[in-house]
């Protein structure tokens, strides 16, 4: 078998796994967040990640959902709001601290725009060769 057509072929199979992959993170995170709500970002929280010797600073976002209060730490870092903003996200009805921010979908959406492009130059490349 030509080298080119082996090529193309583990170019298909990593790109249909990459996409595959995406959209299992995209549903594990968007999973049972239906509800939009808007949330106020309040303040930063920094950590220290020893492992990275690097500090992090997550955002606070709080609401009132159903009569209660909640206060939560975002899950991403680039977070470029200014203090006091209003910040959509959707919740979950059942567990209000489980939420995710349309911000929170952007890397698993890059990667599956890669996955796809990764597979159609495959298919491309197969079918030049054959």
């Amino acid at each position: 078998m030509d080298e080119n057509v082996i090529a193309s072929i583990v170019m298909i199979a990593i790109g249909l796994a990459m996409t595959i992959a995406m959209h299992f993170v995209r549903k594990a995170i968007t999973r049972g967040c239906t509800e939009p709500i808007d949330a106020v970002f309040t303040e930063r929280y920094n950590h220290y990640s020893y492992s990275s010797n690097k500090a992090h600073s997550y955002p606070v976002l709080e609401f009132d959902y159903k009569g209660q209060h909640y206060k939560l730490r975002g899950h991403t870092t680039n977070f470029r709001n200014k203090l006091g903003s209003n910040i959509r996200i959707h919740i979950n009805p059942d567990n209000p601290e489980r939420h995710y921010r349309r911000m929170d979908l952007f890397v698993p959406g890059f990667l599956t725009a890669w996955g796809v492009l990764v597979t159609i130059s495959g298919i491309v490349v197969l079918i030049s060769n054959l």
